[in-house]
């Protein structure tokens, strides 16, 4: 493919890794990692495909609201984990209660594609993939982190809720 030799390398630094995390967790090491082949993504998006840039209003309007929905959950999770971050406690409530990785979510699962959609830009859809293998590497480090500063607390929460998807809880009537 075309940036594999790049990506394997990224993931090779990433696996030897010596990451401090502090209350932020991994987010500013996923910037760093996706931001520039965001860039080259784009760049060459604009260039070899540009018949593909604007889709139409269905794939922009569902684009619109992946994006607006994405906000919604990052600055949500922003605020229950600046609370949590200033009575150093662990953040349980809010958009935490559903998953452990809220700021993760609302930017891979959400705000990522809803660019892709918006703005039609295929080879961004890379950004998503790199994101998710990084992610991989990354989080098996933050939550460990976790585990030592959190200790039981943590682990119980961890076997609680889920990473990234919700679980559903189907209650039976009797």
């Amino acid at each position: 493919m075309i940036f594999m030799k790049e990506i394997l390398y990224i993931l090779i630094i990433l696996k030897n890794m010596d990451i401090k995390y502090g209350y932020m967790g991994i987010g500013y090491h996923l910037i760093l990692i996706n931001l520039p082949l965001a860039f080259i993504f784009i760049i060459i998006n604009f260039i070899f495909f540009p018949s593909l840039i604007f889709r139409g209003f269905i794939f922009m309007t569902a684009g619109l609201i992946l994006i607006i929905a994405g906000f919604f959950i990052v600055i949500f999770s922003l605020k229950s984990l600046l609370n949590g971050i200033k009575n150093n406690k662990l953040v349980r409530d809010g958009v935490y209660k559903y998953v452990r990785h809220p700021l993760y979510v609302g930017w891979i699962f959400f705000i990522i594609p809803g660019i892709i959609l918006l703005l039609g830009l295929d080879l961004f859809s890379m950004i998503f993939f790199t994101s998710i293998i990084s992610l991989k590497f990354l989080i098996k480090r933050e939550e460990k982190s976790l585990e030592q500063q959190f200790g039981s607390e943590y682990a119980k929460y961890k076997k609680e809720v889920n990473a990234f998807i919700p679980k559903i809880k189907f209650e039976r009537k009797k």
